[in-house]
């Protein structure tokens, strides 16, 4: 589990995390048993290594349960989602979720065209 100072809200506990161009995911918010990771920018081909490192990272860490808010996420396709559901598989597999929140209306098509949303919880 991630804890202490060096894993407050807004530091970075895969520090070491290739950067992307087009896309980030920052720990906005660390509760006892959750974070909340916030995505911005496009989540698509070029971003899905960085998120795939990013999200493993953190299950590693010791969290089981995330809250992915994707209100800023511009652009979203299949290549983005597929890390995301790795993740949320990971985390189903460890007795954990994670849930994804800020579904726009291109999020959430691409979601129910990719048919990935049997493992991802959308909460509204």
């Amino acid at each position: 589990m991630l804890s202490g100072p060096e894993h407050e809200a807004g530091s970075d506990p895969a520090a070491s995390t290739p950067t992307c161009a087009t896309a980030s995911l920052a720990i906005e918010q660390i509760d006892v048993d959750q974070i909340t990771l916030t995505g911005r920018g496009r989540f698509d081909a070029r971003a899905a290594e960085y998120l795939r490192h990013r999200l493993t990272r953190i299950l590693r860490a010791g969290v089981r349960d995330l809250a992915l808010d994707l209100t800023a996420v511009s652009h979203i396709d299949s290549a983005g989602f597929e890390p995301i559901e790795q993740a949320a598989t990971t985390a189903h597999d460890l007795g954990g979720r994670l849930v994804v929140t800020g579904l726009g209306v291109t999020p959430t098509e691409a979601l129910a065209h990719s048919r990935r949303h049997h493992r991802l919880a959308p909460v509204p």
